[in-house]
């Protein structure tokens, strides 16, 4: 039997390595009302999400009273497959979840004013994950739908002036208004695209929450931002899209992240908790899509290990809601 040196033995690949297969493509729309577009600030993301779901099932489904679980060509049909997705017949991997995350992340606009004025810019991102790209053309059909159905408590109309497919380093049209046609450009990125250099030596980093923050940890909300939950949801939640929506499943050491967030310690907590109210349009139910705010100070040896997950969730958001926008948080310090 050889036996290996130490040095001769091979590293595990780095996270940000081991997170490849998860591409992710991300492109920004612009419109411009053609009246005022009342868009509460913490309420814009489930405004642009409610939108988008209601909107994209009329444009694709043949009856709208049916159950999507229940429907006959839901196996083909692009709308369960992107916003009520669920593991297909006989998967083994995570069979047991019947409430994937959506391949899709909305990005509200950051101006923080209430009401946009006619002819104003508006401006916000849609990020897609892996596969859930080939349906580019039915998101872009959706939006010019919501053009005259509008958007809004007061159902604004707007011109849909252009949506952009962000490279990292420069923006292509993918569609204009006027045009007949979609471009069905993609640039999907990678985390390691988008890692910082120095990331990999950060013992200490400041999360600043955009956009409300729910975090489940042990079946239990958490009210204040751990880092230990903050990761554990970023690994889960990565490994979910990738391994329904990405190039392959991740490979990575599970157990040993959640321990290595768990030395990270929480130095300085300035978050608050705002409460966002929200009515389905499909159930007509009022329920709360609130979270935490603010800005969050964490120091430890293992932050710079854990980077790539941190780069990762700026951009797929984390927790509960986060196709809506929610769980947004961007590295304030650089």
């Amino acid at each position: 039997m050889t036996t290996l040196a130490v040095s001769q033995i091979p590293e595990p690949p780095s996270l940000a390595t081991a997170l490849n297969p998860l591409r992710f493509t991300r492109y920004r729309l612009r419109i411009r009302p053609t009246m005022p577009l009342e868009m509460p600030y913490w309420e814009r993301g489930g405004i642009l999400r409610g939108a988008l779901g209601l909107s994209f099932r009329q444009l694709v489904c043949h009856d709208m009273s049916l159950n999507c679980r229940m429907c006959p060509v839901r196996l083909t049909c692009p709308y369960p497959a992107v916003f009520e997705p669920s593991p297909p017949p006989r998967s083994e991997r995570l069979s047991t979840f019947q409430d994937l995350p959506r391949p899709f992340v909305v990005e509200p606009p950051r101006d923080p004013k209430a009401t946009f004025q006619r002819g104003e810019r508006v401006e916000f991102g849609l990020t897609v994950v892996g596969r859930a790209t080939h349906y580019l053309p039915y998101f872009v059909a959706t939006f010019r739908s919501l053009t005259d159905s509008g958007l809004g408590p007061r159902r604004a109309r707007f011109v849909f002036e252009e949506m952009v497919v962000r490279g990292p380093s420069d923006e292509r049209t993918v569609f204009r208004g006027g045009d007949t046609t979609v471009s069905n450009l993609e640039s999907p990125v990678q985390t390691a695209d988008i890692l910082q250099a120095g990331d990999e030596a950060r013992d200490a980093v400041t999360l600043r929450f955009l956009t409300p923050t729910e975090l489940k940890d042990a079946g239990r909300v958490i009210t204040r931002p751990g880092f230990g939950p903050l990761v554990r949801r970023l690994r889960d939640r990565a490994c979910a899209l990738a391994a329904f929506f990405g190039d392959a499943p991740l490979e990575m050491d599970f157990r040993g992240i959640g321990d290595l967030a768990e030395s990270v310690r929480l130095l300085d907590d300035r978050t608050r908790r705002v409460e966002v109210p929200r009515q389905s349009s499909k159930t007509g139910q009022r329920h709360d899509i609130g979270g935490f705010i603010g800005d969050a100070l964490f120091e430890g040896a293992a932050i710079g290990a854990l980077m790539p997950l941190l780069r990762l969730g700026e951009v797929l958001h984390v927790g509960r809601h986060a196709a809506f926008g929610n769980g947004w948080f961007e590295i304030a310090n650089g």
